[in-house]
């Protein structure tokens, strides 16, 4: 590499975490969805459900989920790859 340190490119990274969280978001909706009951006793504990509570998906709440999820690993992504580069001088 001739000496040149590798540099990421912020708006790549940040789409890239971005869109690999909106599919497991997506994964984890349509498990929901399709086998609530499964889905809340998997998750009854890592959540910190009450007696296993039942676990409802509207469209509203999958829209808002995905574009919040979305949202915050668009900026985690760009933060790390500003901190990777800002790092690597």
């Amino acid at each position: 590499m001739n000496g040149q340190k590798l540099k990421l490119d912020v708006m790549s990274c940040a789409l890239a975490f971005a869109n690999a969280s909106a599919i497991v978001w997506s994964f984890v909706a349509i498990l929901i969805a399709f086998m609530p009951e499964f889905a809340t006793k998997l998750m009854a504990h890592t959540t910190h459900l009450a007696d296993e509570q039942f676990i409802a998906l509207t469209v509203i709440s999958f829209i808002t989920g995905f574009i919040i999820i979305w949202f915050y690993a668009f900026i985690l992504g760009g933060l790390f790859a500003w901190f990777y580069n800002k790092s690597s001088r």
